[in-house]
């Protein structure tokens, strides 16, 4: 009898919270605007602040954000900031890619080559401490589940010593529902 080898958990997420077409079909039609964040982390555990939001970012809105979410609610970015910001965020800061290490700060390199079969111009980072694989997951076109679970196998395959991957959404306008059908496979995965 062989022994089943651990998945990663797989944790599903996007680039951002503030995505055309979600203010009619994921965000209450009559919700403010600055209420956003807050909901979307009920969703989702953790959130990627893209390359073109950083350099606008300051300490008194991170400290605002880290303020009114949840403990366990994690953000990661795709470049470096500074200092003060990155002390902002305190322990809510899960990694930065692409980054070189500093502070203690866990940042993540690309991985390689690695071709999905309907997502090819996605990209695997891995942290510096190799327990965690972070995929911008760049589908080209609306999935099935079938087509999904084949990208979410060979991204869980990528490192062996991950403990957890995350797959973050990185397109204009990620349908909420494929999202919950990523989750739902991880679940039946048991990633």
């Amino acid at each position: 009898m062989t022994e089943k080898t651990a998945l990663a958990e797989l944790v599903v997420t996007t680039r951002g919270w503030d995505h055309p077409g979600w203010q009619e079909g994921f965000y209450p039609e009559d919700m403010p605007e600055d209420w956003r964040l807050a909901y979307f982390a009920n969703s989702f555990p953790l959130v990627l602040l893209s390359a073109s939001e950083l350099p606008g970012l300051n300490k008194d809105t991170v400290e605002e954000w880290v303020d009114e979410l949840e403990d366990d609610f994690a953000f990661y970015l795709e470049a470096d900031v500074s200092s003060d910001v990155i002390h902002a965020f305190g322990d809510r800061l899960g990694g930065v890619l692409g980054a070189s290490a500093t502070e203690n700060v866990r940042t993540f390199s690309e991985y390689g080559d690695i071709s999905l079969q309907n997502a090819s111009g996605s990209k695997i980072f891995v942290s510096n401490d190799g327990e965690e694989c972070f995929c911008l997951y760049r589908p080209s076109m609306e999935l099935t589940m079938v087509e999904l679970r084949v990208d979410i196998e060979g991204i869980l395959a990528v490192s062996k010593t991950a403990k957890r991957c995350i797959l973050c959404w990185d397109t204009e306008a990620p349908l909420v529902e494929v999202l919950d059908n990523a989750k739902v496979i991880a679940e039946l995965l048991g990633a």
